[in-house]
């Protein structure tokens, strides 16, 4: 779940808010907690408030379900390599059952696990960088014949455009200046230059898009323009470029020569667009050839060798159908994890097995166990990188925010909910006598989020341009700076940030490391679909007796209705509001078990949770891109909610029986 809400919080306002809001968050949390651990048996609630409750963990459970296979989705489809995770994943399900009884044998098998998904991620990385169509690239159209002062400029990656001017002749034979060989080689160290001149010092993957390009001479058959001719007689000399990145991010396009600076990025524009109007100062004669405008000249994309569109003949190109496919991609692969997940994979492999209940609750222990580890060494390994770089905070206690800032909205505040959520004591409520609980666990598991948390916003503070990315995006976006007619999937532009951190602490390659954090992703919400099925589920069966085998069907419900859905980006914009309401439920349990004696402290933080549920509803709705009906029914309904479970909680409990 830190995954999802991220590492750090805001520090537009300060060092200081920051602070004061994670103490808070941790103290309501803690304090709730510690209240929480007197709840004795479920039956003595309000018959209203187990089965409202019940409703509302389940709603919770499906939401959290269908934004962590949305993420999931979006990491496998824009990084292919963490697929091999997704497989691991799989096996380890299956395996569960088995698991669980090994002991110490089983550890060690967890640490394995653990090891194996930078392994994995390394190996899928060859595997698709082996691709024939790995590599993107463009082919000129025929060189005819080059004069000086002719200029072209070149985007690989989505990052330029540089103007390359060529101040000699060039012949298809070689007879004044250059031949097509030589032409090429001189044009290869051109790009070679530039990687020197403007990315020695980063981007890591830009660097290496120009260090690694390669320019290469080829002879095609001539091309026929005109019917009423005809055929030119032998080959055409042409050059082929080639980015030195390999997957849906390489690329390479010769766009016209003197582009203005814009913050915006490289705008739009298509390849027949690009006209060159102005002949030499622009682009120069027909001779050059490496312009949409020329015939014969081309561009490909890098691709991918593992997915579902490959395996179906989706094509995922830059223009706006392509990027509904891929869409529609990201939707179809989350409903199949969110089915897998929630059904209980483990569960109907154990049950031919013999094993019933137990083995689907120790493969969904497993699962979730293995994602927790690879999320402990991620948060260790950053920690240690964090100190190392010693972090000097460049922003004050007290700062004033930027002019547009949102000062209402509690998106940058998520991490702070999650720490004070009522996540760390669902897996003991109701669990059994006191002294048989593993509250210490839950205590400690909160204490760790949040001083990660306040590390990550130490370091957020020291180096303020990561304030752009370091709270990731639950949903696609706009790409800036890579590249024109591209978008990002929900958290690819996190990954490819902290990839190119790692690549500058730890000396990887930065493909690698950015596979490797890809990877350890997908472990992370592959543990958290497993403890959501472990958990929410059976918690409502034991509020609500009545819901029996059926309680998974509820999550399923919920995400289904979610994972297509444009208004609330998949219920991400729902994820707010499904953890204030899981923590106001487990506050109206302890304030419904005070009976007579009404705490204070119990009441006083179910109305302040009920408020901000309550809010965070109103802030999802405000905040939207694509408001409709949709949006405005689950708004109503959450608030429906809220007000039902604060009302319910001063319900008169269910009597004893002597």
């Amino acid at each position: 779940m830190l995954a999802l809400v991220g590492p750090a919080l805001t520090v537009e306002r300060g060092l200081m808010p920051a602070a004061l809001g994670l103490l808070v968050a941790f103290a309501i949390g803690h304090g709730r907690a510690r209240r929480s651990a007197e709840l004795g048996d479920e039956d003595d609630l309000p018959i209203l408030l187990r089965r409202i409750g019940a409703a509302v963990l389940l709603i919770a459970a499906g939401v959290f379900a269908v934004v962590a296979a949305r993420i999931l989705a979006a990491v496998v489809i824009a990084f292919p390599a963490a697929l091999w995770v997704l497989g691991l994943g799989l096996v380890i399900a299956l395996a569960g059952p088995w698991l669980g009884g090994l002991g110490r044998r089983g550890g060690v098998l967890l640490v394995l696990g653990v090891a194996a998904v930078p392994l994995l991620t390394g190996a899928g990385l060859r595997f698709e960088a082996d691709a024939a169509d790995a590599r993107g690239g463009a082919t000129s159209g025929p060189i005819l014949g080059i004069h000086p002062f002719q200029t072209t400029a070149i985007v690989i990656d989505g990052y330029g455009p540089f103007d390359l001017p060529f101040n000699d002749y060039v012949e298809p034979d070689g007879e004044r200046g250059y031949g097509p060989v030589e032409y090429a080689d001189a044009f290869e160290r051109a790009l070679h230059q530039i990687a020197e001149i403007h990315f020695a010092e980063g981007p890591a993957r830009a660097y290496q898009a120009f260090a690694g390009a390669t320019v290469e001479a080829l002879e095609v058959p001539a091309v026929v323009e005109r019917l009423d001719r005809p055929a030119p007689p032998g080959d055409e000399p042409r050059i082929r470029i080639t980015s030195g990145t390999t997957g849906q991010r390489s690329r390479v396009e010769l766009v016209c020569p003197g582009t203005r600076g814009d913050p915006r990025g490289l705008q739009p524009d298509t390849v027949m667009e690009r006209m060159c109007p102005d002949r030499y100062a622009a682009e120069g004669s027909a001779g050059l050839g490496l312009t949409g405008r020329w015939t014969g000249y081309t561009e490909r994309r890098g691709n991918e060798r593992l997915g579902l569109s490959r395996a179906l003949g989706w094509v995922r190109s830059d223009d706006p159908q392509g990027w509904r496919t891929t869409l529609k991609e990201e939707r179809t692969v989350a409903f199949i994890l969110v089915v897998l997940a929630l059904l209980g994979l483990g569960g109907s492999i154990s049950r031919r097995s013999g094993q019933g209940e137990l083995g689907r609750r120790r493969a969904s222990a497993a699962l979730s166990a293995w994602g927790a580890a690879v999320v402990a060494v991620a948060g260790l390994t950053a920690a240690l990188m964090i100190l190392a770089a010693g972090p000097t905070p460049l922003v004050g206690l007290w700062e004033r925010p930027a002019a547009g800032t949102d000062l209402l909205s509690l998106g940058p505040w998520l991490p702070a909910l999650f720490v004070g959520s009522a996540l760390w004591e669902l897996p003991t409520l109701f669990s059994g006598p006191r002294d048989q609980r593993q509250r210490p666990s839950a205590g400690v598991g909160r204490l760790l989020a949040a001083l990660g948390i306040g590390l990550g916003t130490l370091a957020a503070a020291s180096w303020v341009a990561s304030a752009a990315w370091l709270q990731p995006s639950l949903w696609h976006q706009r790409g800036l700076g890579m590249g024109a007619n591209t978008h990002l999937l929900a958290m690819e532009r996190w990954i490819l940030e902290v990839g190119e951190l790692l690549h500058g602490g730890l000396g990887w390659d930065v493909a690698v490391a950015e596979s490797a954090v890809a990877g350890a992703l997908v472990a992370a919400m592959l543990g958290l679909l497993a403890a959501i099925s472990e958990i929410f589920p059976p918690l409502s069966r034991r509020l609500a007796p009545g819901l029996g085998r059926l309680a998974p069907l509820v999550p399923i419900g919920v995400a289904a209705g979610l994972v297509v859905s444009k208004q609330t980006h998949g219920g991400a914009l729902l994820l707010g509001p499904a953890l204030l309401l899981t923590a106001l439920v487990v506050a109206a349990f302890t304030v419904s078990k005070g009976r007579g004696g009404r705490p204070w402290g119990s009441a006083a933080g179910l109305v302040i949770t009920g408020l901000l549920a309550l809010w965070s509803l109103i802030d999802a709705w405000r905040t939207t891109t694509k408001g409709g009906p949709f949006l405005d029914a689950c708004v109503v309904l959450g608030g429906v909610m809220t007000v039902t479970v604060m009302i319910a909680a001063w319900a008169r409990p269910r009597q004893s029986r002597a």
